[in-house]
Order: C-alpha cells, then structure tokens, then sequence
C-alpha cells in the first residue's frame, strides 16, 4: 500500500506542475545535472550553477537573478550548455561563462524534459505535446506533434528520433524534416526517455512493463513485467540491462532475450536511470538513500543516507564523475552531495 501511494504522489506531483498554467511557481522543482571532467552543472530552483567538481565551490550562476524553475538535466554539447525551464523557455548558455547564448519561446507549455543534441540540431521536448527541432542557433526547423504530453528527452541519433509520449505511442520521426517514420502504442503512458542500443529501443510504462522494440520498425522484441511503474530510464552495459521502478526493485536483464537475471528490491521508489561503472551499479531511490551494488549479482557494496535529518525524494539521475558520485536531492539540507566512489563517504556538498 506504502508502495502504491508513493507511485500516486510522484504522477500526481508532476501532473500537478504540468497544469498548473496559471499562478506562481511551484516551490520546489526537480533538480539536473550534467559534468565535464572539471565540472558539475546543476538546474535547480530559479537557477544553473557551474561548480569545481573538486570542491563544489561554484563558478558562475545562470541567469544573475532567477527566472523560471528549472525541472531537468542540462545538457552539455561542445562549448555550450543546454537547458530547459518551467517558464516554457529553452536557452543556451557559455558553460565557461554562464552567458548566455540565445533563448527560445516558441513552446506554448512548460518544459520538464531534459533537450537532447545530434550533430547541429537540438530538440526540445513539451508538455504542450510537441517535439521542437532547433538549430544550435537557437532557430526552428521543424516541429513535431503527438497526441499528449511530452515529459521525457528524445533519443537521438542523426537520421531518427525517437520520442515516446503520455498518449502511450513511441514514436519514430524522420530528424531532417519531423515526420513520422512509424509510431507504436504500448502498454500504458511513457514518461522516461528510451534508450537505443544496438538498434534495439528499451523503453518503459506506466503500467509496470519495460519493452525491447526493434528500431527500425517498432515491433516488439520481447518484454520484462516490473513490479511497479518504469519512470526511469534503462541504462545498457555490454549484453545486459539495468532498470528501476517505482516499487523500488532494480533489475538486471540479457538484452537478447529479456531474460532477468537478478532483481534487487531496494525499498523505494527508483525514478532516476542507474549507472554503471566497471562492476558497480550506482542507484538512488526516494526515499534518501545512494546505492552501490554488485552488478553482477545486485549485492550491495554500500549504501548512504544522504541526509540523516531530512532528505528525501532522490528522484533525478545520478552521476559519476572521476571518482565522485553526485547526487541532487529535493529535500536536503544542501543542494548537492558528491559522494567517494568506493564507500559512499562524502566528499563535499554545495548549498547557495
């Protein structure tokens, strides 16, 4: 039941921010993050930080006063950094500088969705139901519709998009001129951006079911029942695939059959995409605590409670960097927490 009721509270939450067209900003948005190999960026509340990923003491901050809510992961692609806002603007920003480079207007909803880059293109994901391909001079090439809302970044490559939607479909979408290639309906309403690899497309529902679709056609390969709603994305390393769900299980799948592995419950909701590296599978789950399992086995080599007063809701996605694993919570006394790769131990932290 505890389970249940925290599936309601995540879709309600964000279902609530999708409507909520008029009035103030909602209090609180979700954290983002994306790094280079000297810098962490994060997208939260009103702003973008640039921090040292040394020490977390922050380089610039976009923009100067505030503006909007940030809900996503910035993206970085060359000398720029690309981030979508609550207040239905895209910009593009100097990641040495934090100035920035262009803004765009042309949604008509807000943005929650992280954008996504292939070769000189930048697509922008709306709740207003629409794709938005831009040049990375911020202009309009094409627009897509689907049938519903938007919540999750494209997968990309330079001739496909691949976007799946709140009206159930993953569509397929010719990336030179934004028409349809071919379209699916599943199972229940998408809300995690897919993941290609190998010309395979993984993608999970909202009806408890993670699918392994062809890519070049949207026929069904095989597909796995989770025990709660698949919000997150999949991450693929070599033959085998790692997904959470929001029953707190993380499973571990043979990418060519659908065959499980081994399943991990982990107590929580798991929203954010694990991450692997070498042997190791960093997760995070709601309700506070990091994980590093086997990924062999799913054993846990360490667990930490980010906060022991009060964090909560670990719903964004991690990230490893060198030997940090960073981490932004909702609620927490700070912002960011990068934790030592091997024990979990903190680092350092950053609150404005």
């Amino acid at each position: 039941m505890i389970h249940k009721i925290r599936q309601w509270w995540l879709l309600g939450s964000l279902f609530a921010l999708l409507v909520s067209a008029c009035g103030a900003a909602p209090a609180q948005s979700w954290p983002g993050l994306a790094a280079s190999s000297d810098t962490v960026y994060i997208a939260f509340g009103a702003n973008v930080f640039a921090l040292n990923i040394a020490d977390g003491l922050p380089r610039w901050k976009f923009p100067a006063e505030g503006s909007g809510e940030f809900f996503s992961d910035p993206v970085l692609d060359g000398d720029a950094l690309y981030v979508t806002s609550y207040n239905k603007s895209a910009y593009a920003i100097e990641a040495k500088t934090g100035k920035q480079i262009w803004e765009f207007k042309g949604s008509k909803d807000r943005l929650i969705a992280a954008p996504a880059i292939s070769g000189d293109a930048v697509y922008i994901a709306s709740a207003d139901n629409n794709l938005y391909a831009l040049s990375k001079k911020g202009e309009l090439k094409w627009t897509f519709t689907a049938k519903n809302g938007l919540w999750s970044a494209p997968a990309v490559t330079d001739k496909v998009v691949y976007i799946s939607s709140m009206d159930h479909s993953i569509y397929a979408v010719d990336a030179s001129n934004g028409k349809t290639l071919w379209s699916v309906e599943l199972n229940g309403a998408l809300a995690g951006t897919p993941t290609l690899s190998k010309e395979t497309l993984y993608v999970g529902t909202l009806s408890d079911t993670l699918y392994a679709l062809d890519a070049a056609n949207g026929r069904e390969k095989w597909k796995v029942k989770s025990e709660g709603w698949v919000w997150g994305s999949a991450v693929v390393d070599g033959n085998t695939l790692y997904f959470g769900d929001l029953k707190g299980s993380i499973f571990s799948v043979n990418t060519s059959d659908g065959k499980v592995n081994w399943k991990q419950q982990l107590g929580s909701a798991v929203r954010g995409a694990p991450v692997v590296v070498g042997d190791k599978l960093f997760v995070t789950a709601e309700d506070g605590l990091a994980f590093a399992l086997k990924s062999s086995d799913g054993s846990t080599l360490w667990k930490k409670s980010i906060d022991d007063e009060n964090a909560d809701r670990l719903l964004g996605n991690p990230l490893v960097v060198n030997d940090l694993v960073v981490i932004a919570p909702i609620y927490a006394k700070n912002w960011l927490y990068a934790l030592n790769i091997n024990d979990g131990t903190t680092k350092w932290f950053f609150k404005p």
